[in-house]
C-alpha cells in the first residue's frame, strides 16, 4: 500500500451528485491510491465494483471514516429498480470498510491491529470478516448512477483473538450531503473478526 504522504492515482469522478473536485474538497484527508482500491477490491467481479475512489482520515475523537465516490451502471442481480436499494447498500458498505480496515491496517490507526500487516488483511478478507449485525434506514429514492458513502468506525474491541467493529453508514449526494445536512440512507453495522484456525495459523 502506498504510503501515506503518496499522491493517490488520478480517478475520474462521475459526473451529477458527486462533486468533481472532491478529492480537493476534502483534503487534507488522505486519498486512497487506485492501486491500493483496486488491490482491495479485487475479490469482486467487475461489474460489481461501486467503489470508485475514496479518501480516509480520523475524526478529532480519532475515529477512522471513509468518504467514497460510487455508482452503479448496472444491477449485478435484477432488472434496473430504478434507485439505490438495500442490497446495493450492503454491498457499497462492505467496499468502504474494506478499504477503510486495509488503510487502518496500514497506517496503524487502532491498536486492536496491532500485528497485523496488509498481507494479514488479504488472506483473512473474505473468510474471517464477518458481519454480526446489520441495520440500514431509507429516507428518500437515491440514483444509484453516482453517489456518496461515509463510513466511519465508532469502536474496535480485540478480545484474545477476535476483534469487534461497530460502525456506522450513511449515502446521500451533492453538496448537502458533504455539508452533513442531508443524507438518503443510513445504518449500522458491527463486524466480528473471527480468529484465525490453529491449523492455519
Amino acid at each position: 500500500m502506498s504510503s501515506p504522504e503518496a499522491a493517490a492515482d488520478s480517478v475520474p469522478l462521475p459526473d451529477g451528485p458527486v462533486p468533481a473536485d472532491l478529492g480537493q474538497r476534502l483534503a487534507p484527508v488522505h486519498a486512497v491510491s487506485a492501486a491500493d482500491l483496486a488491490n482491495t477490491l479485487r475479490v469482486y467481479h467487475d461489474h460489481c465494483r461501486y467503489l470508485n475512489a475514496a479518501w480516509v482520515d480520523r475524526s478529532p475523537e480519532g475515529h477512522p471514516r471513509i468518504v467514497g465516490s460510487l455508482g452503479i451502471s448496472e444491477s449485478c442481480y435484477i432488472a434496473d429498480t430504478g434507485h439505490f436499494n438495500a442490497v446495493e447498500f450492503n454491498i457499497s458498505y462492505n467496499q468502504l470498510v474494506y478499504v477503510l480496515i486495509a488503510e487502518v491496517v496500514a497506517r496503524g490507526w487502532d491498536p486492536a491491529f496491532e500485528g497485523w500487516s496488509l498481507t494479514d488483511f488479504h488472506r483473512r478478507q473474505l473468510p474471517d470478516i464477518l458481519i454480526h449485525s446489520f441495520q440500514s434506514r431509507f429516507s428518500t429514492q437515491m440514483d444509484r448512477r453516482a453517489y456518496l458513502g461515509r463510513v466511519w468506525i465508532e469502536r474496535c474491541i480485540r478480545v484474545g483473538d477476535l476483534i469487534r467493529v461497530e460502525s456506522e453508514i450513511e449515502f446521500g449526494v451533492g453538496e448537502a450531503f458533504l455539508a452533513g445536512k442531508q443524507r438518503t440512507s443510513r445504518g449500522s453495522a458491527n463486524l466480528a473478526i473471527v480468529p484465525v484456525p490453529a491449523d492455519e495459523a
